[in-house]
């Protein structure tokens, strides 16, 4: 079997610096709350398209968090992967906390911690990134509620990961290599919300054309073209947050 290729990863890592570059100069130039809360908005859209291809190409957290475990990876020889079980029952986190943040928000028009959840804010700082050395991206698994909502709108999705069974060689490579742990090689069209639409999958598949981020009619989409949709996406929102003058009258 010829190894796994990394031509999307590559793309992939493009876009994810030129978003990281952008969302540091707006955050330096003072409007970064506003154009946060813009793109937040926009990428949530483009998951009735792209799945939660916001995550894996354009939120800076992500490939912080790609970072993490793979150098936990290369200084430990392993990730651990969490008992079935308990990563199930982990991930609704991640919605009870955005559920929470949202009636916070809609009842006092700002988002506060509970006097007893406020001491545990510099702990769990501290304990994410550490668990993120031995784990594959828990804060995005269990605990962001951004993909959390993105991952509800992606359920609409039009572009999936979809495989083909004829050409499937059945080597568990695309489940293996998931860092959300979804069983790929067992769906024909992987549904779950809590695929980061990463294209990990797709480039360790060693079966040409068994594996591909494709439309219901079977096109597949390049990472390329992903990341210039999703960007343009963004773009268009930012635009239009200008345009308004929402940047203007932020501080």
């Amino acid at each position: 079997m010829p190894p796994p290729s990394p031509r999307h990863q590559r793309w992939r890592s493009l876009f994810q610096a030129v978003w990281a570059a952008l969302v540091g100069a707006l955050w330096l130039s003072g409007h970064g709350l506003a154009a946060t809360v813009v793109l937040l908005l926009a990428a949530l859209a483009s998951a009735l398209l792209l799945k939660r291809a916001a995550c894996a190409f354009a939120c800076p957290l992500f490939p912080a968090g790609e970072l993490l475990w793979r150098s936990g990876r290369r200084l430990f020889g392993r990730n651990l992967s969490l008992p079935f079980w308990l990563d199930l029952l982990l991930r609704p986190g991640k919605y009870l906390f955005a559920g929470w943040l949202l009636f916070t928000l809609a009842r006092e028009g700002a988002v506060t911690l509970p006097p007893v959840l406020q001491p545990l804010l510099l702990p769990l700082l501290v304990a994410v990134p550490v668990l993120s050395l031995a784990l594959q991206m828990p804060w995005c698994r269990y605990l962001c509620p951004a993909g959390a909502l993105f991952g509800l709108a992606a359920t609409l999705s039009l572009a999936k990961i979809r495989r083909t069974p004829p050409r499937c060689v059945r080597c568990h490579r695309c489940s293996n290599r998931c860092p959300a742990s979804l069983p790929v090689m067992l769906r024909t069209t992987v549904r779950s919300p809590e695929c980061f639409s990463c294209y990990r999958c797709v480039d360790g598949c060693p079966a040409p054309g068994a594996l591909a981020f494709a439309l219901p009619a079977g096109r597949a989409l390049p990472a390329l073209l992903v990341g210039l949709l999703l960007s343009g996406f963004l773009l268009v929102a930012l635009a239009a947050g200008i345009a308004s003058g929402l940047f203007a009258a932020s501080p």
